[in-house]
């Protein structure tokens, strides 16, 4: 009961952070409209896999290490298995010219995930989170067939904690910094690998999207 309560706050919280950031699409592109560049495709989506989420891995191995603890003092022998999973993000940009672009990403992921398992019983715990950010990227170097380029982005989230003496939710400022990526592809479709540090994932990002 108490689960598909917590599942129904993140859900709502989602929805509306999803939609502050249509408000805050819709505001850029009025605002930019008669300062923008002649760039044919101004806007660009894309769906990114990473991995390591700084905060939210951090806060998990927590979770992870209070539950082992508590399993030492009840005295409990327990095999464990820790799983990782990926962070999937979709991104959406703007571009205002050939080197500034505004935008906002929506991300979703399962740092850590532990199954105990001993005589009498199999049990699940960890944290998943969902966040939603706000991002700036500046372009270093642009070339036709690709593109360096740094970043950050600033939003909020909700963390979920299951499987530990109570369930919970936690509000969390969400970051993400990117000092070095690379674009690369054709004019429509593309790809990209960053550097990172962040919500969406810490040591390398890989995207690939369409610009339209």
């Amino acid at each position: 009961m108490l689960k598909s309560k917590i599942i129904a706050i993140t859900g709502e919280a989602m929805k509306k952070a999803i939609g502050i950031i249509l408000v805050f699409l819709l505001l850029t592109n009025f605002v930019f409209t008669q300062t923008e560049e002649n760039i044919q495709k101004k806007n660009e989506i894309q769906i990114k896999v990473g991995a390591l989420p700084a905060l939210e891995l951090f806060l998990g191995t927590f979770v992870s290490a209070f539950t082992a603890i508590g399993d030492a003092i009840d005295n409990k022998d327990n095999e464990q298995e820790n799983f990782t999973l990926p962070t999937i993000s979709v991104e959406y940009f703007r571009r205002l010219d050939t080197r500034n672009a505004i935008g906002a990403s929506v991300s979703w992921g399962t740092p850590t995930y532990n199954i105990s398992t001993s005589e009498n019983e199999e049990k699940s715990y960890g944290i998943s989170y969902v966040s939603a950010m706000f991002k700036y990227r500046y372009s270093y170097l642009v070339k036709d067939s690709f593109y360096l380029f740094g970043g950050l982005g600033l939003g909020a989230e909700a963390i979920y904690s299951f499987g530990a003496e109570t369930d919970s939710v936690i509000p969390c400022v969400a970051l993400q910094g990117t000092p070095i990526g690379i674009g690369f592809g054709s004019d429509r479709f593309f790809g990209t690998a960053e550097l990172t540090i962040g919500s969406e994932g810490s040591i390398l990002t890989l995207g690939g999207g369409i610009r339209f």
